[in-house]
């Protein structure tokens, strides 16, 4: 017997191991059958083997280590199992493989390093697992690699810009991972790529200017990272789709790629832009709130309390003399001209007058009572203290020594639910400073009570 090909029946049980003794079979292929259990060892004693496909089934255990034995297998295919465990590094001893797909199982464990041995390979799909680790760099041997699939796994640490080796690279599919890290400007030598898929990682810096050169792309995924820059991807002429949404991008970034995608271009909606900013304001003084937002077409619009402010629609808002009616959360609001369909926010900038309540954040409610960590802290002269109010209720915030002696009542009263910062500037409620040490901030309601440690520092 040199063929055995039983796919698409209605096959059940399991794979006898009797199989491992058909010592001149060459094509194994029991693939979309229902069959169970788990792969038999024997099989490693089919030497001549070319090619084994046991997927689709429901088999389940591991892979067994002696398949690593099958030297002239040249496609080995389990995918969309149960199979669980390592991928076993012998596999790396299948010197003529040219296809490993084990694809939709529960394989845990790191990628080995081993496979990068098989350089004949030209699809590695490992695809929708559970695997762990970095990938490995040995992965630039495999020359030969047109399809590259390690997505939706668990996945950590940077791309390796070995992978800009594989200039055979068709197809590269890294999404669904939490891979950090910039985009390695080395994957620009990937000249015949026509699909790259990094979305949904955690990416941060700017798209390298080199995926310029990949004049052969077709479908770019960018989206749901941290990225923040994008360069001008005009040169590619075959693109047709570009996702680059939900991440840090700008207006500045967008307005040259307007055009550059023939089918689909998604860019909105993006990340808020600048920082958090806490501010302490002394009545009658003079005011300044900045964000910078760059882009040739740009339209602004200060928001304070979650209402737009009248007349307020330049990228900076001044207030000539403060009071305390200045007090609250601020925030820019910027739409384009040119790239239509999105709108940026600025983060929240916290304005507190004479140490009054400040509202830090008016588009979402709370969903359950919190008091936050107070920061900076240590801190000297002052510090922030946020908490959060699922509903309305009468509610005290209090500052005591470490014996639990009241220092200073900093709010006590009804408030409407929402999110509250106040910043206390180490002072007694007689106005009068206190000595280094530390300190407790117990906010408490009818259904809550909470407190976080403050140390100060002179």
């Amino acid at each position: 017997l040199i063929n055995l090909d039983l796919m698409y029946n209605h096959l059940t049980g399991f794979i006898p191991p009797e199989l491992g003794s058909l010592v001149n079979l060459r094509w194994l292929a029991l693939h979309y059958n229902q069959l169970n259990g788990s792969i038999p060892s024997e099989l490693g004693n089919l030497g001549n083997l070319t090619q084994l496909v046991l997927g689709p089934n429901q088999l389940t255990g591991t892979i067994p280590a002696e398949l690593g034995n099958l030297g002239n297998l040249e496609d080995l295919v389990l995918s969309r199992n149960q199979l669980t465990g390592f991928i076993p590094a012998e596999l790396g001893n299948l010197t003529k493989l040219t296809t490993l797909d084990l694809r939709s199982n529960q394989l845990t464990g790191s990628i080995p390093a081993l496979l990068g041995n098989l350089v004949k390979v030209t699809a590695l799909l490992l695809g929708s697992n559970q695997l762990a680790g970095s990938i490995p760099s040995e992965l630039k041997s495999m020359v030969e690699l047109v399809d590259l699939r390690l997505n939706s796994n668990q996945l950590t640490g940077s791309i390796p810009s070995e992978l800009g080796n594989l200039t055979n690279l068709r197809f590269l599919y890294l999404n669904y991972n939490q891979l950090t890290g910039s985009i390695p400007a080395e994957l620009g030598n990937l000249v015949n790529l026509q699909t790259l898929v990094l979305n949904y990682n955690q990416l941060t810096g700017s798209i390298p200017a080199e995926m310029g050169n990949l004049a052969n792309l077709v479908n770019l995924y960018l989206n749901s990272n941290q990225l923040t820059g994008l360069p001008d991807l005009n040169t590619l002429t075959a693109l047709n789709i570009l996702q680059v949404e939900n991440n840090r991008l700008t207006f500045e970034d967008l307005e040259p790629n307007m055009g550059v995608a023939s089918q689909y271009f998604n860019y909105a909606p993006q990340g808020k832009v600048g920082s958090e900013i806490d501010i302490s304001a002394e009545t009658g003084q003079q005011l300044v709130l900045a964000v910078e937002v760059y882009g040739s077409a740009n339209q602004y619009q200060w928001i304070k309390n979650g209402e737009d402010l009248s007349g307020a629609t330049d990228d900076t808002l001044f207030i000539e003399s403060v009071t305390s009616d200045d007090r609250g959360s601020y925030a820019l609001r910027i739409t384009n001209t040119i790239v239509t369909g999105l709108t940026l926010y600025s983060q929240a900038l916290r304005v507190t007058v004479d140490g009054e309540l400040a509202i830090y954040d008016t588009q979402l409610l709370p969903e359950t009572f919190a008091v936050h960590q107070n920061y900076p802290n240590p801190f000297n002269p002052s510090t922030t203290i946020r908490f959060d109010l699922p509903e309305a209720t009468e509610v005290s915030l209090v500052v005591y020594d470490i014996l639990g002696h009241e220092i200073n009542r900093l709010h006590h009263g009804w408030l409407s639910a929402g999110g509250y910062s106040i910043i206390w500037k180490g002072q007694d409620s007689a106005g009068r400073y206190v000595p280094s040490g530390i300190y407790i901030a117990r906010l408490t309601a009818p259904s809550y009570t909470k407190s976080v440690k403050l140390v100060l520092l002179k």
